[in-house]
């Protein structure tokens, strides 16, 4: 496969639709690492195909998506992984990733269309089918738009725990970093 972006050559143990015999597969592009105060790194960029950070083969939505992967500091192999996307949207990408104090990680980034971040489910709608919450489970816009989401640090399985997730109208800025003090619980 081709190298997408800025992305990393093959790390042993990670692999690309969950074969660890293709040693010339490239990793997906990382945007963003974050430590927490716990000392549990967390990883985030854009997927483009199914593949295996360490803890299961995680598949991004047609177009592509965003990923989110939480590391073991020993291994740098994850513990947990998550793509966020949705059919049809176009633009995915992150810039930041921070962890507070309490666990919780605070991605931003940029998509057009649709962004579900519990990335089971399109048209907003959550595990199970069940109707998702704007601002919370996803967002839409029919333009160019920045978002900020807040996880659960403590998600497992197939699907992150979204907290919040909103846009960010920047005129013509851009979201660059997002940072978290350790001895408090929010983000900045």
């Amino acid at each position: 496969a081709a190298n997408q972006g800025n992305a990393a050559p093959h790390a042993s143990g990670l692999s690309a639709g969950g074969s660890a015999s293709n040693a010339k597969m490239w990793v997906p592009p990382l945007t963003a690492i974050a430590v927490g105060a716990s000392g549990i790194p967390w990883a985030t960029g854009r997927i483009y195909q199914p593949f295996d950070f360490g803890s299961g083969v995680v598949s991004p939505s047609e177009t592509g998506g965003i990923y989110l992967t939480k590391l073991d500091p020993m291994t740098c192999l994850a513990t947990a992984s998550f793509t966020f996307g949705a059919p049809g949207a176009k633009n995915l990408g992150t810039s930041g990733v921070a962890v507070a104090s309490g666990g919780n990680v605070g991605i931003i980034g940029q998509f057009t269309g649709e962004i579900d971040f519990t990335a089971s489910n399109p048209e907003g709608s959550g595990p199970g089918g069940k109707p998702g919450t704007a601002g919370v489970d996803f967002l839409q816009s029919g333009a160019a738009a920045h978002f900020f989401a807040v996880l659960d640090g403590r998600s497992t399985g197939a699907h992150a725990t979204p907290i919040k997730a909103h846009m960010v109208d920047l005129g013509f800025g851009a979201l660059l970093s997002v940072a978290s003090n350790p001895s408090q619980n929010a983000f900045a």
